[in-house]
């Protein structure tokens, strides 16, 4: 039956219609507020790394089914020149005023870079 294939066209809505929603929760964990620091920090880390184990979840089911392999790029020099930036960024954690503070924007970065590549493979492959 059509209907039963990963990528039937109602399957396909549905998957977009959840990665919006996935999106949205992601910028919605920029605006967390509450009068506690930690709290803050804690929520965010923890939605944003959430939702990037999901959307690796989505694609490895989705190039499971469709048999296709991951992370096929035309065009390597973003990809280049943002791990570059990841570099300088985990450089600059040796001269940083506060170690923490830095080291969790970096690991942010760092998940914000493979959360882009997550949504667009997921996007991809619809």
């Amino acid at each position: 039956m059509m209907n039963d294939n990963l990528f039937s066209l109602p399957h396909a809505k549905r998957l977009q219609r959840l990665l919006i929603l996935i999106l949205l929760f992601r910028i919605i964990s920029y605006f967390v507020l509450a009068d506690n620091v930690t709290v803050v920090q804690l929520t965010k880390a923890s939605l944003r790394v959430f939702l990037t184990l999901f959307l690796a979840a989505i694609l490895f089911f989705q190039t499971k089914q469709k048999g296709e392999s991951r992370f096929k790029y035309l065009q390597i020099a973003p990809i280049v020149l943002y791990g570059f930036y990841l570099i300088l960024g985990a450089a600059s954690l040796f001269w940083s005023s506060s170690f923490s503070s830095s080291a969790l924007q970096w690991l942010m970065d760092l998940e914000g870079f493979f959360i882009r590549m997550d949504v667009h493979e997921c996007f991809l492959h619809i």
